[in-house]
């Protein structure tokens, strides 16, 4: 079977990224794979003699998406490609619906994120409000949809009627970790720690409302908001406004996260919608205890007062009650913890994800 991934991730341009390197796994499961990814750079990558890279070229994004359409259907004439798997159901989406229907050949369509049922990300931007509508007409028009939980097929199936045979639900894979959670000690802060890109989407001032009501009580907590992204200056300008600049920190992105989950007591994720929240299986590897809202993987890898606090969305009140649940009571976060932990060590694990994503476009493949 031979694969064109339409992809939104250049990085894998360089190929000692770790995406170039999960890509070459991809690879081993078939005759060829190919992806073409925006990139300014108009590139050509052979990560192994199974596995193309190219860079679009292109110094804006609509010309980026033209040159993706031209490359692809290219290497579709060329390659005599099976199966065009997009990365989102919109833009790459798009053309990956008129290449299959040009040529006559299956599409895949991965949703990563749960944009469809959830109001805040059409809400965000009005380009998102006209995506939403497309992604809509595009996915019900695919031969295989792989989605990264329950949660989000079952939206799927019960609200645009898709069938439900259609859909592969891939969780995304996390690599477990060999390190221990150090002793504490005598330590005596308490730290929340919060890891990802500084947007609408995580919700980040529900989170800094939520640990000002913490920490007028407990001087000894602190917040650590690890990442970057549009929002961090109307982050730290709440901070201010809030007066809690000495127990938040903000510190810039780094590939050594876990040095940080190790360090942390508990994780809070405060989004208003995820696909899966990748954040969270890493918080429970390091049996860290995790309060979060009701997106992504909430109520599949981890439960409801079982391996986690979970509140509905943008609900101040009832994520400061479990905030402070977890500072105050010491059994309940190794409850928590260890719950977590042994959870999500019962998800699929790499060659298992790596068969699912295999059966995806398989199940894309048109019969002739």
């Amino acid at each position: 079977m031979r694969v064109l991934n339409l992809s939104l991730d250049s990085s894998m341009l360089d190929k000692n990224s770790v995406t170039a390197k999960r890509i070459l796994d991809y690879g081993d499961l078939l005759e060829k794979y190919f992806v073409v990814a925006p990139s300014k750079e108009n590139k050509k990558l052979d990560l192994s003699d199974k596995v193309r890279i190219c860079g679009s070229g292109g110094n804006n994004r609509v010309r980026q998406l033209f040159n993706i359409y031209k490359k692809s259907k290219k290497i579709i004439k060329q390659e005599k490609c099976d199966v065009i798997t997009t990365q989102d159901p919109f833009e790459v989406g798009l053309i990956g619906l008129l290449l299959s229907r040009k040529f006559k050949i299956g599409l895949n369509v991965q949703e990563h994120g749960d944009f469809f049922s959830q109001k805040y990300w059409r809400q965000e931007r009005l380009l998102h409000f006209f995506r939403y509508f497309l992604g809509i007409f595009i996915i019900k028009r695919a031969n295989s949809i792989r989605v990264v939980s329950q949660k989000i097929k079952n939206y799927l199936v019960e609200n645009l009627r898709i069938k439900e045979d259609k859909i592969i639900i891939v969780p995304v894979y996390t690599k477990p970790i060999k390190q221990e959670r150090p002793r504490k000690g005598l330590r005596k802060k308490f730290i929340f720690l919060n890891l990802g890109r500084f947007v609408k989407q995580k919700n980040l001032p529900l989170l800094l409302k939520a640990f000002a009501r913490i920490a007028e009580k407990h001087r000894q907590a602190k917040l650590l908001l690890i990442g970057r992204g549009p929002e961090e200056k109307l982050l730290k300008n709440m901070r201010s406004e809030l007066r809690i600049e000495p127990q938040v920190e903000f510190l810039d992105w780094t590939d050594n996260i876990y040095d940080y989950y190790l360090k942390a007591d508990a994780y809070v994720l405060s989004s208003n919608y995820e696909g899966w929240g990748r954040v969270i299986i890493e918080a429970a590897i390091t049996r860290l205890p995790v309060i979060m809202t009701d997106v992504g993987c909430a109520g599949e890898a981890v439960i409801n007062e079982e391996s986690a606090l979970i509140s509905s969305i943008d609900n101040l009140d009832k994520l400061t009650q479990n905030m402070t649940r977890v500072i105050e009571d010491r059994e309940l976060r190794e409850r928590l913890a260890n719950n977590a932990f042994n959870a999500v060590n019962k998800l699929p694990d790499k060659q298992e994800i790596l068969d699912l994503y295999k059966k995806s476009w398989e199940l894309a493949l048109i019969k002739n």
